[in-house]
């Protein structure tokens, strides 16, 4: 299902930005004076949804864009943005127009001076309506079983005149990395209480992005657990690296999961259950590309292939292209055409001696017809790549499906087997040594020519490195002192995943940086990272005031796993080698990459405490407002899709979050983990690549942001954040949220504990952070993401959340 509704028909238009339902946009169309019905629609609606008259004005605004693009709509029949709201598109219905049909309203270009003088009388007799009492997240978007109330906006939406958005905290004087790096005392940083939070104003029309939704993924499915290790060892030192999301997926993945649409290739091994088959060829037979090796899921696809050889541990010899009498293990089975003969001679032809021709095996049929789940037929064309040299089998073949495009190519040699597998047999393992070359610059050639895959022979992995201990020097003197405790001989601290080993001592060589262990310097800067630029920017009180930076670790997340450190903690690295997402998704760290983990203790006393799942909303929101806070900035199409991503636009994923919490005494310890494209223009785009569209759209030059500058905001912009709900404020911090996500009136598939499904209709979020939707009866309840991997709102489970 789509994230959200990209447009409206004319004829059923329904505005999202202000909350009026499609029933109360009607004209009276008895009455003599418009604008008298204008004045007295007015005064109605704003005393029924507490509307201030300047919220008014903006509401009269937003129906002039509408009305103006409905014309341009209706006169040229295409989809028509609408001015100054980038999330609306207006398309001309194919319904005629009547009265049990709502229709817009006709705002004139200048509002009547009698209008005019009323609504400044209400300005000053009542400038605000009262605010009611929030008791819950819920209440302030009416979030209740009572659908006919819910109410989702779309944002972005405008906001009153006198509200401007506003700096979390006051500037501060700007100090040097001295005070940070050379142990030197800084004085106090002085900060602001709780924000005033503004929803953003409505940026400029910025063109969609067209670049790829997510990183696409590269599935590999085997039953074995060593092959589905040397599958994706392989993979990963021959496809680009960075472009690629690579997962081992089970059996019941694949058969609950909706994978197929940001799958770039399939790799099967071995045996492929019926079941599984089946999806496998719908995928192939739509488009998909599929790497199949020694797989029975050969004769499944190839109905011709039926004769089956067993060469059990064979080591043949075969060419493919420019790549002659390569040695390699054969699968187990020789699927082939058809039944040529009887039986096959046990006796092989002398070297440079071709075999007898009764020996050799029949040519595939150059097409084949394959019948997919609604017994459509299909064409697949058949091509023969490589051959073994003694019996002329195809050792490698590959079908296209002539409609789709749709390709697969089947290997019966183990291209992922390593040589040194096969080290305890000596003439296996000099042989395999020899050809390995050849079988990497095979695999590179087929996933490349065939499979349309981007590969890189000349990547090395890059090294580890030491990490470096960034903030004042009384605050890492606090901190090491709490840890005195729990720090074994040389200053080691071992936690779960990594040992930390805080090297204090100058002028002595620290240990080297493997996966395991962390060495951190305490007194010393790095050279790649901006202290000066950082701290500038860095105005909370404990949030990033202690930084570990690093320029290569396996993730950020190993510094934090399982252990109790510092609320505030952030942990910055340039790349992670094992990056981490939600459930167990990768999370790609190309070069230009914002990332960063950080560590939360919140209260279990407090709301937020008691309302936990919140905190990865509130977090990517820091993101994308600590970006559109900015003077300018502000017209940037930053968008949230829940439950933990952030888009450009509707169409490209820029970051994601993961969010790990445990109880420890009175406290729940969050350890956050979130990424950014900054300045990488893959795998899919960045802010900075925005900037540039921006740039070149205005007569506004706005900067790049640096990692340094994006981390230092959205650390202020998250204490001001959670300063905000401590005061009561999560109305307004859920109404700032409300103005960058994406998913109002987003049409979901509600899929059930024991698979029953039903269509639902999402509005909003509630206390706890999941999903509110509205099913087709009209009762509102909450769901939450089954822990699909690939696309959250096609699959969601509906629990027992009320």
């Amino acid at each position: 299902m789509p994230d959200a509704v990209s447009g409206e028909t004319l004829g059923n238009y329904k505005p999202h930005d202000h909350g009026l339902q499609p029933e109360n946009l009607h004209q009276d169309h008895h009455s003599n004076s418009g604008h008298e019905s204008l004045l007295d629609d007015a005064m109605e609606r704003r005393e029924g949804i507490q509307m201030s008259p300047v919220q008014w004005r903006s509401h009269l605004e937003l129906m002039r864009s509408f009305t103006e693009a409905a014309g341009q709509a209706a006169s040229s029949r295409e989809h028509t943005p609408v001015g100054g709201y980038t999330s609306a598109v207006l398309v001309a219905g194919n319904q005629p127009l009547n009265l049990n049909l709502p229709t817009v309203l006709p705002i004139p270009d200048v509002i009547p001076p009698d209008v005019e003088q009323e609504l400044a009388k209400l300005e000053q007799v009542a400038p605000e309506v009262a605010p009611v009492e929030d008791k819950s997240v819920d209440s302030f978007y009416s979030l209740t079983d009572d659908v006919d109330q819910v109410v989702a906006k779309e944002g972005p939406s405008p906001i009153p005149e006198e509200e401007h958005v506003q700096p979390l905290v006051s500037p501060r004087e700007s100090k040097s990395s001295d005070s940070f790096c050379s142990l030197a005392s800084a004085s106090t940083v002085s900060v602001t209480s709780a924000p005033i939070l503004a929803v953003r104003k409505p940026g400029k029309h910025m063109k969609p992005f067209t670049t790829t939704v997510k990183p696409p993924n590269v599935l590999v499915y085997s039953e074995s657990s060593v092959t589905l290790d040397n599958v994706t060892t392989v993979l990963h030192s021959t496809l680009q690296r960075d472009k690629y999301a690579i997962y081992p997926v089970s059996q019941s993945a694949l058969l609950s999961s909706p994978w197929s649409d940001n799958t770039v290739l399939l790799v099967m091994c071995g045996n492929v259950a019926e079941s599984l088959a089946a999806r496998f060829l719908h995928y192939l037979l739509q488009g998909g590309r599929v790497l199949c090796l020694c797989s029975d899921f050969l004769h499944m696809v190839l109905p011709t292939f039926r004769t089956a050889e067993v060469r059990e541990r064979e080591l043949v010899q075969f060419s493919y292209a420019r790549w002659k009498q390569v040695r390699m293990m054969h699968h187990i089975f020789c699927y082939q055409a058809s039944p040529a003969r009887t039986k096959f001679s046990p006796k092989e032809p002398r070297d440079n001696e071709p075999p007898a021709p009764s020996a050799r095996a029949p040519q595939p049929p150059s097409s084949v017809q394959v019948m997919d789940k609604d017994n459509t037929s299909h064409t697949l064309h058949v091509q023969v790549l490589g051959a073994e040299e003694t019996w002329h089998t195809p050792s490698l073949l590959l079908a296209t499906e002539t409609g789709s495009g749709g390709k697969v190519v089947f290997s019966q040699v183990h291209l992922e087997v390593d040589p040194t597998q096969y080290e305890d047999e000596e003439t296996k393992f000099a042989a395999l040594k020899h050809s390995n070359t050849a079988r990497l610059e095979i695999l590179q050639d087929l996933l490349s020519t065939h499979l349309g895959l981007q590969c890189s022979s000349k990547q090395s992995m890059p090294q580890y490195t030491p990490a470096y201990f960034l903030g004042r020097h009384e605050t890492k003197l606090e901190f090491l002192k709490k840890l005195q405790g729990r720090l074994e001989a040389d200053n080691m601290l071992k936690l779960s995943r990594i040992s930390l080993q805080f090297c204090s001592a100058k002028g002595v060589e620290p240990p080297r940086a493997t996966g395991t262990l962390m060495p951190i310097l305490v007194h010393a800067c790095p050279s790649n990272f901006s202290t000066i630029e950082y701290f500038e920017n860095l105005q909370s009180e404990v949030i990033g005031r202690l930084l570990i930076y690093s320029e290569v670790m396996t993730s950020s997340m190993d510094v934090l796993a399982g252990s109790s450190l510092q609320h505030g903690l952030a942990v910055v690295p340039s790349c992670q080698l094992r990056g981490v997402g939600r459930g167990e998704n990768v999370w790609l760290s190309p070069p230009g990459c914002a990332m960063f983990s950080l560590q939360l203790h919140i209260p279990l006393t407090s709301y937020l405490g008691q309302h936990t799942p919140l905190i990865q909303h509130i977090v990517a929101l820091a993101v994308v407002s600590a970006i559109c806070n900015l003077p300018g900035y502000q017209d940037l199409d930053l968008r949230l899709k829940w439950p933990n991503d952030i888009y450009a636009g509707r169409s490209a994923k820029l970051g994601g979050l993961v969010v790990n919490s445990r109880i420890e005494s009175s406290v729940a310890v969050c350890d956050i983990g979130c990424g950014v494209n900054l300045d990488n223009e893959t795998p899919t785009t960045c802010i900075n690549d925005m900037i540039k569209q921006l740039n070149a759209t205005s007569s506004d030059k706005l900067a790049l942001l640096s990692r340094e500058k994006l981390l230092a905001l959205t650390f202020t912009q998250l204490e001001g954040l959670l300063h905000a709900v401590d005061a009561g404020q999560m109305h307004k911090v859920l109404d700032q949220y409300y103005s960058y996500w994406l998913h109002s009136d987003a049409e979901v598939t509600v899929v059930g504990p024991r698979g029953s499904t039903q269509e639902a209709t999402v509005v909003g979020v509630d206390d706890f952070g999941f999903l509110r939707v509205r099913g087709q009866d009209g009762i509102s309840f909450s769901v939450h993401p089954d822990g699909n991997s690939f696309d959250m709102l096609r699959g969601l489970v509906a629990p027992s959340v009320k």
